[in-house]
């Protein structure tokens, strides 16, 4: 009996690590928080010639949400995932994610900037998934500023939530957004010839409309 009591207790730890190690294209296990009326938002994606796009945005219990307390933490998530049967060549991570990446603007349409100023890319040439790989792109709305991140023991296929790109505030800090609705718009480019996704070649556009109240 108790060697049967070991074996299903070894399962179940196994099953719990086997949860937090999945691929950075799927969320980790998260607990819903008990007694909060939250609304997830249901996944944005978009498909262009195989290659698939997941735009979110993550609140303090990065829960992918589009309305926000007053002050909570916000991250934006970007996913991109190869859909195909074969490997498929696409931008190395800096060209891929643009230079506008999560831009945000009141619903009004008043610029209100970047949440961050500076950016450290993984994979310097060209991106060359398998099938089913993704590429996960993480940055924190708000912050003081930083120094630049020390990248020396980082890699971020060795965390689920790792990010290919360490964006961070050189110039000067964010701070939260008041109350009120606002949208972020970017477009990222999956057109391996060209860094510029206008240039002979359509981008993904990447939009969502958020509130903080």
């Amino acid at each position: 009996m108790n060697e049967l009591k070991m074996i299903c207790l070894s399962l179940l730890v196994t099953g719990i690590v086997l949860t937090a190690c999945s691929e950075n294209d799927k969320p980790l296990t998260r607990v819903m928080p008990q007694g909060e009326d939250v609304v997830l938002d249901a996944d944005t994606l978009q498909v262009f010639e195989g290659i698939t796009v997941k735009f979110q945005m993550l609140n303090a219990d990065t829960l992918p949400v589009t309305t926000f307390k007053e002050g909570e933490d916000i991250t934006f998530r970007l996913v991109v995932t190869n859909s195909r049967d074969e490997e498929v060549a696409i931008p190395a991570s800096l060209a891929l994610i643009g230079g506008d990446a999560f831009h945000i603007y009141t619903a009004q349409g008043e610029d209100i900037g970047r949440p961050w100023d500076s950016r450290i890319g993984f994979g310097l040439g060209t991106l060359i998934p398998r099938p089913g790989q993704s590429y996960q792109f993480l940055c924190p709305a708000f912050g003081e500023k930083e120094e630049e991140p020390d990248i020396t023991h980082y890699f971020p296929g060795a965390d689920p939530w790792g990010s290919w790109v360490l964006f961070y505030k050189s110039d000067y800090a964010r701070n939260p957004l008041p109350k009120g609705s606002y949208y972020t718009e970017f477009e990222i480019n999956l057109n391996n010839g060209s860094e510029n996704p206008s240039l002979g070649y359509k981008g993904v556009l990447c939009r969502k409309d958020f509130r903080i109240e």
